[in-house]
């Protein structure tokens, strides 16, 4: 996402709505720690689910970029039909299906068994 914007040539699909959990890797050092000494499975993410809009913006933002372009979601699906006949294409069903789908965890027994707190990715990430 970040080197599309950069040049230009990410499209947002549909105006970003897809959610995604996602994780600010700081706080997996932290994690690391907190989960040798209790042990246990737990879903790690921010407590934000960010939509694909939202770090598209912040992206654009730091890289002093416009916005991304948006394509509507149906003429996303005919490039991605297109792509799986031909193939070797940067889109097709497959990956369509994969970044308008949104995944989302909990978080809340990590923070409550962990006494963790996630940083805010929204906040805290900054392109390097």
């Amino acid at each position: 996402m970040i080197n599309g914007i950069k040049t230009g040539k990410y499209l947002s699909i549909g105006g970003g709505k897809t959610s995604k959990s996602i994780l600010m890797a700081d706080d997996i050092s932290v994690l690391i720690s907190k989960t040798a000494l209790v042990g246990g499975t737990y879903n790690i993410c921010d407590s934000h689910n960010p939509s694909f809009y939202e770090l598209e913006l912040l992206i654009a933002q730091q890289l002093g970029t416009g916005r991304p372009k948006t394509i509507p979601y149906n003429i996303a699906k005919l490039i991605a039909l297109f792509g799986d006949l031909i193939g070797k294409v940067p889109l097709n069903s497959e990956k369509l299906n994969k970044i308008t789908k949104s995944i989302t965890f909990c978080n809340q027994k990590a923070r409550e068994q962990l006494n963790w707190e996630p940083l805010d990715v929204l906040t805290n990430f900054k392109i390097s």
